[in-house]
Formats: structure tokens, C-alpha cells, sequence
């Protein structure tokens, strides 16, 4: 049985770790020890967006998008 051609979706999750950073500092006010949970979502949501951001200029910025986006693109 032959197999087709494997298509990956990328799946972009920063939004939802930031989500997860603005409850926990939320539960951050009654509850101090939450308060490290805030800050260690908030830098996990940085990275993943960061990565998430370099992935798609990656993909869809082409040589004829203005040099700014390519330089973005290499960093």
C-alpha cells in the first residue's frame, strides 16, 4: 500500500500560553505562590511567539517583501 505525501499544520500556541500567564497572575493576588507560575508561562509564551514569528517569515517572506522583513527573517 503506497503512502501519500505528509502535510504538516504548524500549530501555534502562544496565544493560548499567554492566556495561561494572565490567569495564573490573576491568581497571583490571592495567592502569592502563583506568582512564579505567571512569570514562567509569561517567558514560555515569549519564546513560543518569537519561534512561532520566525517560523511564518520562514515560510511566506519572499525576496521581493521590503529588506526590513528579510533581515527579521534572519535573526
Amino acid at each position: 500500500m503506497e503512502k501519500g505525501p505528509r502535510y504538516t499544520v504548524p500549530s501555534y500556541r502562544s496565544g493560548s500560553l499567554l492566556i495561561l500567564a494572565q490567569k495564573a497572575a490573576e491568581r497571583s493576588k490571592q495567592d502569592k505562590q502563583e506568582a512564579t507560575n505567571a512569570i514562567i508561562l509569561s517567558a514560555i509564551s515569549l519564546e513560543a511567539f518569537l519561534n512561532e514569528f520566525e517560523d511564518m517569515l520562514v515560510k511566506y517572506v519572499s525576496e521581493q517583501d521590503p529588506v526590513s522583513l528579510k533581515t527579521v527573517k534572519f535573526f
